[in-house]
């Protein structure tokens, strides 16, 4: 499976290359922000006097982008990041000062595919929106011990890899020679949960017994983008250059 997909991903490189218009290249960097409207934030499990709250805290995406421009107004868009999101875990105990948190992180690799659609605001200046999926590899499952030793953890991913809905709105400032310069936003949806189950298990010693939770993480997200596209001149420039040249 895993060799499929690289094989796939160096085919649809090589074959941008093959295109009229332009391919650019770039890096960005996408910090995690959990947003309740998106179910995001955090999740609450009860169990008696006993509360588990599941909160997603912010993370950050990294990587490097491969644009090709199909048209003045479409583009093409792929690449390869790294991703991590991490999580709190806290439980409380009602009327009591007795409570226990950990923290962990889940760690993947991401290959997004999206066309883009630009609108021109100015000489300089474009909105755009895109929209796509992204092949996702997970590195392993995680487990945490809570901070007074009484709480315990384990994620167990669901699959190695996985498949997610991307969508994106954004601005970008584009300059003759110095490059694109890229600030939007982004919404990452899987289509499945990441993890087959989360399983937090707390041991109550006032009473010498263990309370159990079991939910599973859906590891949706939004994050604000920054990037920064190297400058690149048309292909067509550069064949007709290359053509001029050759006596």
């Amino acid at each position: 499976m895993k060799k499929v997909l690289c094989i796939l991903f160096l085919i649809t490189l090589s074959s941008l290359y093959g295109q009229k218009g332009i391919t650019t290249f770039g890096v960005q960097f996408k910090p995690i922000i959990p947003v309740g409207f998106f179910r995001t934030a955090e999740t609450t499990q009860q169990q008696g006097a006993f509360t588990l709250t599941t909160q997603q805290r912010a993370g950050r995406c990294f990587g490097m982008v491969v644009r090709h421009g199909i048209t003045k107004s479409i583009s093409f868009e792929t690449g390869i990041n790294y991703l991590k999101r991490n999580y709190n875990l806290h439980l409380d105990i009602t009327d009591t000062n007795f409570f226990d948190r950990s923290n962990f992180g889940i760690v993947s690799y991401e290959i997004p595919f999206q066309g883009l659609v630009y609108i021109r605001l100015s000489d300089n200046l474009y909105i755009n929106s895109s929209a796509g999926l992204s092949i996702n590899f997970f590195a392993s499952s995680v487990q945490s011990l809570g901070e007074n030793n009484m709480l315990e953890h384990l994620s167990i991913i669901r699959s190695r890899s996985g498949i997610s809905y991307l969508a994106n709105l954004g601005f970008e400032y584009r300059t003759e020679k110095s490059g694109y310069l890229y600030v939007g936003v982004s919404l990452h949806n899987p289509f499945n949960p990441i993890t087959r189950y989360t399983k937090v298990r707390y041991e109550d010693r006032r009473n010498n017994q263990f309370i159990y939770f079991q939910n599973e993480l859906r590891g949706n997200f939004v994050t604000l983008d920054l990037r920064y596209f190297f400058h690149e001149d048309p292909t067509k420039k550069k064949s007709k250059k290359s053509k001029d040249k050759t006596p």
